[in-house]
């Protein structure tokens, strides 16, 4: 075999200038992506996206900011492009378990069952004893219904572990509501939402729904006047939260409640 020949001059300062100036990109996005993340932290959104897309138009494949990008499009309600953005972490870094078990949950949230089954499964593969990916793991398997006891069971595992976790609960809650019992879903809802205050978390808008829903499926006017107001309360940013208020207090014939 013969021997490899040495680069020539040329060549050989061809190459330092292309290492070099490939070694400036990927430093120069990771200065973009600190950035991104301050602005972020200081609650400057629009300063800090302008960093994100300076970071992936020098290292598109920088998978921790996209993973930092996507979670603060899904904080903003950006819901399209937060799962587009975890759908490409997904193919970069099929091993971040952060990323599977976020894209997960979004994705079940906004009702793509296919996204958010491979995210499930791939997440349940990388982390099987994690209380967050078998409750997102309990809530794909009720929803396709093939083994609804084996996700209950599931789901109730997961709360006896962490009794706060959301979509453990909503397993259970929404069980408790398909079996026409209110007042079983109710008392899961309440269970819910004072584990989550218990542990100092942010109050659930999921839960709160589906409390509302239990109430009014107990067909209890005045236990959903209140529901409402606290929900206002808790989520005064919710315009839907506001209207549905509004529109109680005028079937009660409360309009100065209403204006």
């Amino acid at each position: 075999m013969p021997f490899l020949r040495p680069l020539g001059p040329v060549l050989l300062l061809a190459a330092l200038v292309a290492l070099s100036a490939c070694k400036g990109k990927e430093e120069r996005a990771e200065e973009h992506y600190q950035r991104a993340l301050e602005f972020v932290a200081s609650g400057d959104a629009e300063r800090a996206k302008i960093e994100f897309r300076n970071v992936f138009r020098l290292n598109g494949e920088h998978t921790q900011a996209r993973l930092a990008f996507a979670r603060l499009l899904r904080d903003e309600g950006d819901v399209e492009r937060a799962l587009s953005h975890y759908l490409l972490l997904a193919e970069q870094d099929r091993n971040s378990i952060e990323g599977q078990r976020e894209l997960a949950a979004l994705a079940l949230s906004a009702g793509d069952l296919g996204a958010a089954e491979a995210a499930v499964r791939r997440a349940f593969t990388l982390a099987p004893d994690d209380p967050e990916v078998r409750g997102l793991k309990a809530t794909l398997d009720y929803r396709e219904g093939s083994d609804r006891p084996a996700a209950l069971a599931m789901a109730e595992g997961v709360l006896a572990e962490a009794p706060g976790n959301v979509p453990a609960n909503m397993v259970l809650i929404a069980d408790r509501m398909n079996a026409e019992d209110p007042q079983g879903a109710l008392v899961r809802a309440d269970a819910a939402i004072a584990a989550l205050e218990a542990a100092g978390a942010d109050p659930d808008p999921g839960l709160h729904l589906a409390r509302l829903a239990a109430l009014e499926a107990t067909g209890d006017d005045a236990a959903v006047g209140l529901q409402l107001t606290r929900m206002a309360g808790l989520f005064p940013d919710d315009a839907a939260i506001g209207r549905a208020l509004v529109q109680w207090r005028v079937a009660q014939g409360d309009l100065a409640g209403a204006e």
